[in-house]
C-alpha cells in the first residue's frame, strides 16, 4: 500500500501560495521608510553646511584680538588747556 500522506515539501508550498504576513508588512514599508530616511540625510547634512559656510560681510568676534588688548591701549587721556568763556 502506498502511503497518502504527503510529504515534507508538499506540506510546506500547500500551507500557502502567500508570503507571510510580516514580510509583506517589511516589503510594504520598506520603500517609504527609505525615502524618509534619505530626505532626512539630506536635511541634516543642507544644515550642516549652511551653518558651517562663510558669507561676506559676516562680522565675527576675534578673541586673540580682544585678550591681546591691554587697558592702556583702550583709553588715551590728553591733556589740554581749557578754552576760554566767551
Amino acid at each position: 500500500m502506498a502511503s497518502t500522506a504527503p510529504t515534507e515539501t508538499q506540506t510546506v508550498t500547500a500551507k500557502s501560495d502567500r508570503p507571510p504576513e510580516r514580510l509583506v508588512r517589511h516589503v510594504f514599508w520598506k520603500y517609504p521608510l527609505l525615502s524618509v530616511v534619505l530626505l532626512a540625510l539630506v536635511a541634516i547634512i543642507a544644515a550642516i553646511t549652511l551653518t558651517l559656510r562663510r558669507r561676506a560681510g559676516y562680522k565675527q568676534q576675534n578673541i586673540s584680538a580682544q585678550v591681546a588688548v591691554r587697558a592702556a591701549d583702550r583709553l588715551r587721556v590728553v591733556k589740554m588747556d581749557p578754552e576760554p568763556r566767551p
